[in-house]
């Protein structure tokens, strides 16, 4: 019986809280800071600009070294070939 009079006591105190009242131009000043600290959209564009050429820079350097590996491994078996005379005893190091 204490335990169900301390529960509706708990609970009942619940109604009698005040919560607090806010000033009524606190919503104003907080969408005026929001409008103030917003990004310009030149930003934005800069911004995915230097992302995209740079991404682009990587994927030339990227293909740009794949060449050039199967380019020199094709001129290391061509230069074996020629100062050997072994055709088929081309050993990759």
């Amino acid at each position: 019986m204490e335990i169900n009079t301390w529960i509706e006591a708990v609970l009942a105190s619940a109604e009698t809280v005040k919560f607090a009242e806010p000033k009524a131009d606190l919503y104003e000043k907080i969408q005026q800071k929001i409008k103030e600290e917003q990004v310009s959209t030149h930003w934005g564009i800069s911004i995915a600009a230097a992302f995209i050429v740079l991404i682009g820079v990587n994927l030339f350097f990227v293909f740009h070294q794949k060449n050039t590996e199967k380019f020199t491994q094709v001129n290391t078996e061509v230069t074996y070939i020629l100062t050997s005379n072994q055709l088929y005893s081309y050993d990759k190091n």
